[in-house]
């Protein structure tokens, strides 16, 4: 993924959660570095609340994006800068997986972050 694309999907991500708090401290390649562990941390957590459930599960976009093998951080991050450019040829239930699954991690990398400069800030 080159730069330009990782800045675009940054700058939507953002623009979405219209927050740019503390975003100007972190480097265009630490956010992208941060971001893609942090989708990868949901999806294997997805993965895992599945594996419990066990037994036949109902099928879901977010199956099929499984199924189809695109269901990692490269492909969603990707694709979710194409959604947001409305360039994406998925189904709506499968456009609207990748979105959350981005925008939580979004949320919760920002969160991490909160946490750490305030951990800073009381020493």
């Amino acid at each position: 993924m080159n730069g330009e694309r990782m800045q675009s999907i940054l700058t939507n991500i953002t623009k979405l959660n219209n927050n740019k708090m503390e975003q100007k401290k972190y480097s265009d390649e630490q956010n992208e570095r941060d971001l893609k562990l942090e989708v990868a941390l949901v999806i294997k957590e997805i993965k895992d609340k599945r594996k419990l459930a066990g037994g036949n599960l109902k099928r879901s976009p977010y199956t099929s994006l499984e199924e189809r093998k695109l269901m990692n951080a490269d492909f969603l991050m990707e694709e979710f800068n194409r959604i947001q450019e409305k360039k994406s040829k998925l189904p709506s239930g499968e456009r609207r997986t990748i979105e959350q699954i981005v925008m939580y991690s979004f949320s919760r990398l920002m969160a991490k972050r909160n946490k750490e400069e305030t951990k800073k800030k009381n020493g």
